[in-house]
């Protein structure tokens, strides 16, 4: 896959405890009487840390993650990376996706590559009218399916009679 990332429940974990050990490990450094070993150490230790920090916060800065697809979903916006056989990257669809469950805030999402799913995403975006959304559905295994689903257009406003000239 393109990403790797730590599942998003223990990133957050994972980066609070990493950066209050370096803040531990600074605190150490300052110290006069501390010993050039344990100096060395604290700074090999703190950029090891700082490196699982930031690993484990890619999917909080907006990244896309690589895990599976939601069960319902509405695909806000697509955009397809085709493969680079020169440079030997592997192509990639991007989904940023809204859950119909939950209603969570949208997130973005890495699926790998294929000449149908490019097909397929390139004919809904053409077929998309006015008042249509394009939605998905999650396999569990990874898989994608996109259809279109019509949307029921906003009621129309009914015009509210005019209150020139009358007294209240």
């Amino acid at each position: 896959m393109l990403f790797t990332t730590v599942a998003d429940d223990a990133g957050l974990g994972i980066a609070a405890l990493a950066l209050t050990s370096t803040v531990l490990l600074l605190l150490i450094l300052t110290n006069a009487s501390t010993s050039r070993v344990w100096k060395i150490g604290s700074v090999i230790v703190a950029f090891a840390a700082l490196t699982l920090a930031w690993k484990s916060m890619i999917s909080v800065l907006g990244f896309p993650t690589a895990t599976t697809l939601p069960a319902d979903y509405e695909v806000l916006s697509t955009q397809v990376q085709e493969p680079d056989a020169p440079g030997g990257e592997a192509g990639a669809v991007f989904l940023w996706v809204r859950t119909m469950d939950d209603g969570t805030m949208p997130r973005a999402f890495a699926v790998p590559y294929t000449g149908d799913l490019h097909r397929r995403i390139t004919s809904l975006e053409r077929g998309q009218g006015r008042h249509q959304r394009m939605y998905g559905r999650g396999d569990g295994a990874g898989g994608v399916e996109l259809y279109l689903q019509a949307r029921r257009p906003p009621p129309k406003r009914q015009s509210q009679p005019s209150t020139q000239g009358q007294r209240y």
